[in-house]
């Protein structure tokens, strides 16, 4: 009788924690698994009562109440949701700012739920009801807005705020948020000191974040270097960023043995890489020990695998809203998408921005 009251009870909690992750990712296995919940609530306390009249009555209750708890929830979502509409619609009403293969409500991905970052618009309410769309800084800026490395795990749920940029930079504002993603990742995920490397000189090199996430970024990737890897990617910085007053001071110059006489050419200088016969004078030389992989960093490759490759042409699946296209995405046959399309509308989830908007096929040009 114990061991059947737990049972009950915790087929009650599975039921109601299933109702709640219903609207998530995995929506189906979800749904499997609450159905299985129903069936132990319902059984739980005949078998407990032995089948009494009374226990018939009790198992119909528990699913009802956890039916009514699902049912409830979607309502209050769906009339959540349906305020957010109305009110960014009256805060935007020119529709030409919407994407014509991207509706308005499925952007705001239904089955993920509301996102948060798009409470942040009111930030621009004076400026949304006059229709002054979002310029690529003031995306930037607003995207950018409290955040530090340790705080980017949501950062591409920003892409809410594609919904009000400017029609002439939304390609750009795509392409930067979907780099900065990117670059988060590398720098938050990938072990390799080489790409760790490579990633934090792309930061530098092409200004992707603000002064402060772009010292966090070299903070936490310096601490996970060796210190041969440190020297080298400190002289780099130096060589590369000789105006920049942060690096001066976190990353100063070694001081001379003779400090009274010119430094030499030698090995008199601690932080030399012993490959590199003398300091380089192109500031966009490289000056790391691999000076393939570097000469490749300063162009944009990270790990072999370049950033543009998210934007590159032929691929098999794009997410339609923020336009990310997987590296390692792969031709599905058209049996198979058509059977997840009709049982599982949004079958995959971008993988940045978060809405169930991936769709399947090769990209032209014209559509990116």
């Amino acid at each position: 009788m114990v061991n059947t009251n737990k049972s009950t009870h915790a087929s009650l909690a599975s039921c109601l924690t299933s109702a709640e992750e219903f609207l998530g990712d995995r929506r189906w296995f979800s749904g499997v698994k609450f159905l299985a919940c129903l069936v132990v609530l319902f059984g739980g306390p005949v078998v407990a009562a032995n089948a009494a009249a009374w226990s018939f009555a009790v198992g119909g209750a528990l699913p009802c109440a956890a039916i009514g708890v699902l049912v409830g929830r979607r309502m209050y979502t769906n009339r959540q949701q349906a305020q957010l509409v109305g009110r960014l619609t009256e805060l935007c009403p020119d529709a030409t700012i919407w994407e014509a293969s991207m509706g308005f409500y499925p952007a705001l991905s239904v089955s993920y739920g509301v996102p948060v970052f798009i409470y942040r618009l009111l930030v621009f309410t004076d400026r949304l009801m006059e229709c002054q769309q979002l310029s690529f800084e003031d995306f930037k800026a607003e995207c950018l807005r409290g955040m530090s490395f340790y705080t980017m795990d949501d950062f591409g749920r920003n892409a809410a705020l594609l919904l009000f940029v400017e029609t002439s930079q939304l390609k750009e504002c795509r392409e930067w948020l979907i780099e900065a993603a990117v670059l988060w990742e590398v720098c938050s995920k990938i072990e390799d000191e080489d790409e760790l490397i490579c990633a934090i000189r792309y930061i530098w090199h092409h200004d992707v974040f603000s002064q402060d996430i772009r010292s966090s970024f070299t903070f936490h990737a310096v601490r996970k270097m060796t210190p041969e890897s440190k020297e080298g990617l400190c002289q780099a910085l130096r060589a590369n960023h000789k105006g920049d007053a942060w690096i001066a001071i976190h990353f100063p110059e070694p001081s001379n043995i003779n400090n009274d006489t010119e430094a030499p050419s030698t090995d008199d200088t601690p932080y030399k890489p012993s490959n590199v016969d003398s300091a380089p004078t192109d500031p966009e030389a490289s000056v790391l020990p691999n000076e393939e992989k570097n000469a490749r960093a300063a162009g944009g490759p990270i790990g072999g695998i370049r950033l543009e490759r998210w934007s590159s042409m032929g691929k098999y699946m794009e997410c339609r809203f923020c336009r990310y296209r997987p590296p390692k995405s792969r031709c599905i046959p058209s049996v198979i998408y058509k059977a997840m399309k009709h049982m599982y509308p949004w079958a995959l989830r971008c993988g940045k921005c978060g809405c169930g908007a991936m769709r399947f096929g090769r990209v032209s040009d014209v559509e990116g």
